[in-house]
């Protein structure tokens, strides 16, 4: 699958660090999974991007608010019941403290977490 963009794939504008005009330039589903399915990590809030990458078996971050988390995110833990192995969820701790999201994630990524949760990933889609 193509951007919208005469013809370079989306995987060269990764490759390219030109990720911002890829995103803008992806105006529709297939585009954007195109898009998704190039990244090694989606970091994203609660937004269709976040269920397209779990939809697709890729690993993403997702970030939660402490106040209302849509029903779906549960209200604790840090792992997807509806994409199990390729979700994991950065909850606030409290209200308004999006820097402490940000510093697990920071956390995480120093431990290895996006090669951890790829491989999970990856072991999940060919186990079933």
């Amino acid at each position: 699958m193509r951007c919208p963009l005469a013809p370079i794939p989306c995987e060269a504008l990764v490759n390219r660090l030109a990720l911002p005009y890829a995103i803008s330039s992806c105006t529709d589903f297939a585009a954007t999974a195109a898009l998704v399915a190039a990244l090694d990590l989606v970091v994203s809030v609660d937004t269709a991007t976040a269920h397209l990458a779990g939809a697709l078996g890729k690993p993403c971050w997702v970030m939660l608010p402490d106040f209302m988390t849509d029903w779906r995110w549960l209200s604790h833990g840090d792992t997807s019941a509806w994409y199990p192995g390729s979700l994991r969820l950065f909850r606030q701790p409290q209200r308004g403290d999006w820097a402490a999201v940000v510093q697990q994630m920071v956390q995480a990524l120093g431990e290895g977490g996006v090669a951890f949760r790829a491989a999970q990933a990856r072991s999940a889609g060919s186990s079933g």
